[in-house]
């Protein structure tokens, strides 16, 4: 728990989100990368260190990327990435962050791999609900 940057809800919940996959943590995911490409990116994904773990990361990046994309075209990636398909990452690939950074380049380089693959990570949901009961019941042992 010492390592931990700040024992609050969002890092907990970071933390359990990630011990509970079967993604290849091996790279310091609790520090930004030195040369993280996409200041876009780095301002929308602080709280997991440029990392995009979570399926709402995505959702906010692929609204944010595209000045004429509608709300009925996100709810139609939304299926997509509800479909937990890697192949359907390949749907974002001309989709540009206002820096002029590709979407696709940063899920590729910034979405941790799975275990013994060449594969990005599926996106994953929060674990916010764990997090608040581990931060209650630690309360009494930190």
């Amino acid at each position: 728990l010492k390592l931990l940057p700040k024992l609050d809800i969002k890092t907990i919940s970071y933390m359990f989100t990630l011990l509970g996959s079967n993604l290849d943590c091996n790279k310091n995911i609790f520090k930004f990368n030195k040369n993280y490409p996409s200041e876009f990116g780095k301002l929308c994904l602080k709280e997991t260190y440029g990392q995009i773990i979570y399926q709402s990361q995505l959702i906010d990046l692929i609204y944010n990327s595209d000045i004429y994309y509608n709300i009925s075209k996100i709810y139609g990636l939304i299926k997509i990435i509800n479909k937990k398909s890697v192949d359907n990452y390949y749907q974002f690939e001309n989709l540009v962050l206002p820096d002029g950074y590709k979407l696709f380049d940063l899920l590729t380089e910034f979405t941790p791999l799975y275990k013994n693959s060449s594969y990005p990570g599926l996106l994953l949901r929060d674990q916010y609900k764990e997090a608040y009961y581990f931060l209650k019941s630690s309360k009494k042992f930190i």
